[in-house]
């Protein structure tokens, strides 16, 4: 599993031409023992990211970086949350006719995430079975707290980011977790 590649884009059309040895590698096993069982693992997220960036810096392949926040958090420190963009409602499945349902795990699987990051920030370890917790979509847990972004990475985002400006936003951020 590339433990960090999401970190980098969800855009195969981006990486797809990063060679393999550039990124990083856990097991399945290892990588749910580093998830799961540490409250250590945005630290080492942090960590990971520096280790391919600097990866990327001797490949050569890399130019410069486009720094943003995710969808989710730009859409809350818009008012958005939770409503579709314009986009987003007019994409269509291929194969789909209109009015028939689309079976989806998207929501399934954001929801074990969610509750497992909960699991880590409150001490404990996830079991997905456990009782309680139910394989249909629901709203978040109120016991996660979003945490807004730290004013200064504000003025950090944007396109056409250097390795340097990169690491050092990485280097701060682990920083401002601490």
């Amino acid at each position: 599993r590339k433990v960090i590649s999401h970190i980098f884009g969800r855009n195969k059309r981006r990486t797809i031409g990063v060679p393999n040895f550039v990124w990083i590698y856990y097991c399945r096993k290892h990588y749910q023992r580093a998830r799961y069982r540490t409250g250590e693992w945005p630290f080492r997220q942090c960590d990971l990211a520096i280790d391919t960036i600097k990866n990327m810096r001797a490949w050569g392949g890399v130019e410069d970086f486009n720094l943003q926040l995710r969808r989710r958090e730009t859409q809350r420190s818009t008012g958005n949350e939770g409503q579709f963009e314009e986009d987003d409602s007019t994409v269509q499945s291929t194969g789909h006719e209109t009015g028939e349902s689309i079976a989806t795990h998207d929501a399934d699987a954001n929801e074990e995430d969610s509750s497992a990051e909960a699991a880590v920030k409150d001490g404990r370890g996830f079991n997905p079975d456990e009782p309680g917790e139910s394989s249909e979509p629901k709203k978040r847990s109120s016991r996660i707290i979003p945490r807004p972004v730290p004013d200064w990475l504000y003025s950090r985002i944007g396109n056409h980011k250097t390795f340097s400006q990169t690491l050092q936003v990485l280097r701060d951020l682990r920083q401002h977790l601490q």
